[in-house]
């Protein structure tokens, strides 16, 4: 994807520097590689505006594509301006990955207690359907039955986004992922990109 055309996308966004293509998305500056778009977010312990330079220097010989932050670096080849950059991930992920929850039927499960046994629950009775699934959960996540690791037990909406694809292009069609007691539902959706068919448990 181009900068131009994810600029269009997101709410309130700019941009500086040249057009350039979109590979992948990272909020991690140990991880960016060549072609990445950086995001600079503000964590509870850190603020990732600090940690520009350090991802240019991860993706050499050739920079991030671009870097959306919150206040505009000068050592960046192309920036995207956003006032509040965690807000903006989610769509910028999903843009990115081609809004693959559009193509899965997602269920959502929250509540205290059993939220991962109940994601099981639906993922067997959906392949006893034929359904080929995907699970998110503590453990981390099933695409078709294989397990994918994941470093968090809910994952941050960029991870989100590529795992959905990921599963996607795998051939799953239908999700069942836990979500944090506190995580409301309507959010979910919108970091999930709004797909078709999603129903709260």
């Amino acid at each position: 994807m181009r900068l131009t055309e994810l600029t269009t996308r997101i709410p309130g966004a700019t941009h500086a520097g040249p057009d350039v293509d979109i590979a992948q998305v990272d909020y991690d500056s140990r991880k960016v590689t060549p072609g990445a778009l950086f995001v600079a977010l503000h964590g509870e312990k850190s603020d990732g505006h600090e940690f520009i330079e350090s991802a240019l220097a991860s993706a050499l010989p050739r920079s991030p594509s671009t870097l959306p932050c919150e206040r505009s670096p000068l050592v960046a080849p192309s920036a995207l301006d956003r006032s509040n950059t965690r807000q903006a991930l989610p769509g910028i992920a999903a843009a990115i990955y081609g809004n693959p929850s559009r193509a899965l039927d997602l269920i959502g499960v929250t509540g205290t207690n059993g939220k991962t046994t109940t994601t099981f629950m639906i993922d067997s009775i959906l392949r006893a359907a034929g359904r080929r699934t995907g699970v998110i959960g503590t453990i981390g996540a099933l695409v078709d039955g294989r397990e994918v690791p994941q470093d968090r037990t809910t994952p941050e909406s960029a991870d989100l986004q590529k795992l959905f694809a990921e599963m996607r292009d795998t051939g799953v069609d239908s999700v069942a992922m836990r979500f944090r007691p506190k995580a409301s539902w309507p959010n979910a959706r919108e970091n999930a990109a709004s797909a078709p068919a999603s129903s709260p448990i």
